[in-house]
């Protein structure tokens, strides 16, 4: 099953290299042994949504950072000298920074929903007010 998680990378790879993007240097170490461990961890043990999940969240992380030609690059040299341990201990950092970063998506979206409501709550009592002072014909 290795092999679906190294054709799974390799597509996404390949799929994001058709993207024009210009070259950004912001591309961490971090992002790239979270995409290749997680990308390991696809054939493991466990809930496969949440891996995926996990795996195109760092994918996409690095395709913001720089163009998808240089993601498969420093990829491949960053798998080079990444042991197994190493990816291991990866798997474990990598799924927690993903659970904050929901948290905190989870959060912002709470209170954007929020507004939202009381925006159209704000909205229907105009427009209840506006029927009740326009005299019907």
């Amino acid at each position: 099953m290795r092999g679906l998680a190294a054709a799974l990378l390799l597509s996404l790879a390949t799929t994001a290299c058709a993207k024009a993007q210009p070259a950004a240097s912001g591309l961490t170490a971090d992002d790239l042994r979270c995409i290749a461990a997680t990308a390991y961890d696809l054939d493991g043990e466990g809930e496969m949504t949440l891996k995926m999940s996990i795996f195109t969240y760092y994918l996409g992380r690095a395709d913001g950072k720089a163009d998808p030609a240089a993601v498969v690059k420093a990829l491949k040299s960053e798998l080079k000298t990444l042991t197994a341990e190493e990816m291991h201990a990866a798997v474990q950092r990598c799924g927690s920074g993903y659970t904050d970063q929901v948290m905190h998506l989870t959060q912002v979206a709470g209170e954007v929903q929020g507004w939202i409501n009381r925006k159209v709550k704000e909205q229907e009592r105009q427009q209840k007010s506006r029927k009740r002072r326009t005299p019907e014909s």
